[in-house]
């Protein structure tokens, strides 16, 4: 039993083990999970890495230049910067000895994903986006992490939500450029609710109305630090109903106080609990799973340490058939952790990925 319960521990709560992890974790293997539940840590591959501020100001810089072949020169240092982030994220997680925080990690910037195709500044940005927006939040609030994701620039890009305005601000007027509901949907449909959380494409519209004016710095003839900045002039001016509940004009604050109701929504609850489940227990997953979960993210109000400790408690989580199926990055960083080699090449990892996923 207790040899069994620490290979639950090290696959369906972390990463796969390291060579001795399965014998440290039989003594206590929900204890061992449980004492991970802590101030969130940065990998120390993840030191050195380019910054946003320094991502986004190649992407800007780049877009206003073309080499002798009239390419934009932005593409390849963003593709080098990114491949570095991806080399490094791979060795934060092969050498951790924090496997259950790398594997919630995974969870939450899956449920908050960006994509790595279309813009390559939004790839580029990936690690940074997790480790800055997700990370700091694993064991905190909900609704902070969710804030943290709506503000920052990979998902403002990804979405298209910086280029998003109201038909009545001032830019709308002069410029005829419109709203994109595309950040408003995800939030509710993805992020939030749930598909069949009970909200209809009034509510997307009015909430991307609250959305406008979320924006970066460094756009168009402004020069700054390239980050997050509310853009008063494109933001949709009066008072937007969300769930019949009436938001006054209140500039940032108003998206801010609308993402805070989001988070503490019953469906939201239910929602991200099912979501839990089915990635730590069953594909299908127990309907009691589900509502152990539930309850505790409602009690809490959206604590995610709480919701972590009924995670790890759940008797079903423990019980066979361990019927979870790793997915192909899995597969490689549980391969690499028992190998317990050196550094990941990045030409190694990559040609691995490749064979993995096939």
């Amino acid at each position: 039993m207790s040899a069994r319960n620490a290979f639950i521990a090290a696959n369906r709560f972390g990463l796969g083990a390291r060579p001795g992890e399965l014998d440290r974790l039989k003594s206590d293997p929900r204890g061992a999970l449980i004492e991970q539940i802590h101030t969130p840590q940065l990998p120390a591959s993840h030191r050195g890495l380019a910054t946003t501020t320094e991502i986004l100001e190649i992407h800007f810089a780049g877009r206003r230049s073309k080499d002798p072949n009239g390419e934009e020169t932005y593409r390849k240092p963003l593709r080098t910067k990114m491949l570095a982030a991806v080399v490094a994220r791979a060795n934060g997680q092969v050498f951790s000895e924090l496997a259950f925080q790398e594997r919630l990690m995974l969870f939450w910037s899956n449920h908050f994903t960006v994509s790595l195709r279309g813009r390559p500044v939004v790839g580029a940005l990936a690690v940074n986006y997790e480790d800055e927006a997700i990370r700091p939040h694993l064991f905190g609030r909900f609704a902070d992490m969710l804030v943290a994701v709506a503000h920052h620039p990979a998902m403002l890009m990804y979405l298209d939500n910086f280029i998003s305005f109201g038909p009545h601000s001032p830019i709308g007027q002069n410029t005829g450029r419109g709203l994109n509901e595309n950040l408003g949907r995800e939030i509710m449909e993805l992020h939030t609710l749930g598909v069949h959380g009970g909200y209809d494409q009034a509510d997307v519209t009015e909430f991307a109305k609250v959305l406008t004016g979320w924006s970066i710095e460094g756009l168009g003839a402004e020069r700054g630090t390239p980050q997050f900045k509310f853009r008063d002039y494109g933001h949709e001016p009066g008072a937007k109903t969300i769930l019949g509940k009436t938001y006054q004009e209140a500039g940032e604050a108003e998206g801010i106080a609308v993402l805070n109701d989001l988070a503490r929504h019953p469906s939201t609850a239910k929602f991200i609990a099912t979501k839990l489940a089915r990635h730590f227990v069953a594909d299908d997953p127990p309907p009691t799973a589900i509502a152990k979960l539930e309850r505790a993210f409602r009690d809490g109000e959206g604590d995610l340490a709480a919701v972590s400790r009924a995670l790890v408690d759940l008797d079903e989580a423990w019980q066979e058939p361990l019927a979870k199926v790793k997915t192909s990055e899995e597969v490689v960083i549980s391969a690499l952790r028992a190998l317990a080699t050196g550094d990941v090449p990045p030409r190694g990892l990559f040609g691995t990925y490749r064979v993995a996923a096939r």
